[in-house]
């Protein structure tokens, strides 16, 4: 087990020159102890460790990170650039060759702009557990190295995410009770669809206020196209074609 530290302003841009040029070869774990780092002045512990789902990841990081205020570690590009570091191999694993297979850099390294820290692989599933607790699992149960449109379309749009109402009701749309799974065709863009639902969402906070209503209420306000997403994984196996299950798209 270590004590989590924050990346010093230097730390994080040697961190993030590493990341832009491509993450080849070891990982630079120097920086996460030493000169580079600096200690919380609040000890909270982790230990390397695999995740069966970005679930499991959300979870592990509520239970460890408690005693650090919530407020100022939603912020803290120090602690989530030295976390993403810390937990490297899981979010990206090394091939033979040397190549992680990695994308855009603000899935490991925290944008606080244009809404980019949504893509942060560690802080949003933290956070998705910390303000949505078991209504998480719609946003997260997927593998760590994978990105699902549930997460895409709540998490990026404060109407949507921010509200506790809507997540839930993206949990009883789109959650097969009792499969661990979503349901078929959830990751599409069809009638129903968290894209379609989102979309709702903006033209509905023009009159409406998500944030004080109930999901009762939230999910009795849905257009009928949403109707047959509150029916059981039994209901639909006569689903459309063009609404089946489309594979979580990689990082």
């Amino acid at each position: 087990m270590h004590d989590v530290q924050r990346l010093t302003p230097n730390g994080i841009v040697r961190y993030r020159e590493w990341l832009e040029k491509g993450a080849q070869g070891t990982a630079p774990l120097h920086l996460l102890f030493g000169e580079a780092s600096e200690p919380l002045g609040t000890t909270a512990t982790i230990g390397r460790r695999a995740f069966a789902s970005r679930l499991e990841l959300g979870e592990y990081l509520v239970e460890r990170l408690g005693a650090l205020p919530v407020g100022q570690l939603r912020f803290d590009a120090g602690v989530w650039d030295w976390l993403s570091l810390y937990y490297i191999e899981v979010l990206a694993p090394r091939a033979p060759d040397g190549s992680r297979g990695m994308k855009q850099s603000y899935r490991y390294t925290l944008e606080l702009k244009n809404r980019l820290w949504s893509r942060h692989v560690l802080r949003m599933s933290w956070m998705a557990v910390v303000d949505h607790g078991e209504a998480a699992r719609v946003m997260l149960a997927l593998p760590i190295t994978k990105q699902s449109e549930v997460l895409e379309q709540l998490a990026g749009q404060q109407e949507a995410f921010g509200a506790k109402a809507v997540v839930e009701a993206a949990d009883r749309l789109y959650w097969a009770p009792g499969s661990g799974t979503l349901k078929k065709g959830a990751q599409g863009k069809g009638p129903g669809t968290p894209r379609r639902l989102v979309r709702f969402m903006r033209q509905f906070r023009r009159t409406y206020d998500p944030p004080s209503m109930t999901v009762e209420q939230l999910l009795a306000s849905l257009p009928k196209e949403f109707e047959r997403w509150l029916k059981t994984p039994r209901d639909l196996r006569n689903a459309p074609a063009d609404e089946v299950y489309q594979s979580a798209a990689p990082l």
